[in-house]
């Protein structure tokens, strides 16, 4: 399975403490559900390690800006976005 492989590449990337580079072409995803099921098989390969992770991943899914402004030291985006929830 693709998502199994890519997911013990990357597993072994971070154990080595190597610098994150593109998964090799075998591996890429061309679509963001193959994205999704790397990155879920990888949290599971940790999780057999570390035990369970808790928490949700956020993701944008959409984001549209209508403007930017500064207002003192702060900077004001006003924009538009899809937010999933994992």
């Amino acid at each position: 399975m693709k998502a199994a492989a890519a997911a013990e590449w990357l597993l072994r990337q971070h154990e080595q403490r190597r610098r994150f580079e593109p998964l090799p072409a075998d591996f890429s995803p061309r679509l963001p559900d193959e994205a999704y099921a790397i990155q879920d098989a990888f949290v599971a390969l940790r999780a057999r390690k570390l035990g369970g992770i808790s928490g949700y991943k956020i993701a944008l899914d959409r984001l549209k800006i209508h403007s930017a402004i500064i207002q003192g030291d702060a900077l004001v985006v006003d924009v538009d976005g899809d937010i999933s929830i994992r």
